[in-house]
């Protein structure tokens, strides 16, 4: 009778260790999925053009400073590969305007960036984003072209803009480097009808959190 109870504990017992095996592989498992949060920092040159033909305006691009963070959900789809894509959202500050007969005009604007990467290999990414911007303030409050003065405070447009990108990342040090082309849909302000495309290089630092 003992033996055969014997027999029986180790039989279950080797089964428990068993399943025990099993469950201990599915829960250290690498998931596919991460989250992500960054830090950037860089410089923007923006240009811009009239809408309108008639209204010969010669604009000369300036250049600003850009600064933000923000979150990503990053998710690996290569199987046996290096391939990921990856959605971010974030916060960023920018200048953005032009410089015209000896003037420069600035619009402060501050982002919430939306960005959808795709990384073929692990330090290499392209990406589409949207910009919707905030403007929270233009500087001077009015300037002069061709002898006719226009008054900028009280007419501040909000902004928004689409973007393609590139960049690379070095995984072992968690930073990288940024460079977007972004193309300006809306108006400078509710009394000027230009619109300016941004040229941004921003460094980026990036901590990446895995289950």
């Amino acid at each position: 009778m003992i033996k055969k109870l014997t027999i029986i504990l180790l039989i279950l017992a080797s089964n428990m260790l068993v399943w025990g095996q099993q469950d201990w592989v599915v829960v250290s498992k690498k998931s596919p999925l991460s989250i992500s949060i960054y830090g950037e920092v860089g410089w923007a040159l923006s240009s811009y053009h009239a809408l309108e033909n008639n209204f010969d305006v010669n604009f000369s691009p300036i250049a600003g400073m850009c600064l933000g963070g923000g979150a990503g959900l990053n998710l690996e789809i290569g199987n046996g590969t290096s391939s990921s894509l990856s959605a971010q959202a974030g916060l960023l500050y920018t200048r953005s305007g032009f410089a015209v007969e000896e003037q420069k005009v600035a619009g402060h604007y501050l982002c919430l960036p939306i960005a959808f990467q795709y990384y073929p290999l692990d330090f290499l990414y392209m990406e589409l984003r949207a910009v919707p911007s905030l403007n929270i303030g233009s500087s001077p409050d009015a300037i002069t072209i061709h002898n006719l003065t226009m008054v900028l405070d009280n007419h501040r447009a909000n902004d928004f803009k689409i973007g393609l990108g590139a960049g690379g990342f070095i995984k072992s040090i968690g930073m990288g480097i940024s460079m977007r082309y972004n193309f300006g849909l809306s108006k400078f302000a509710e009394n000027l009808p230009w619109k300016g495309n941004q040229f941004e290089m921003l460094l980026y630092y990036r901590f990446d959190f895995k289950k």
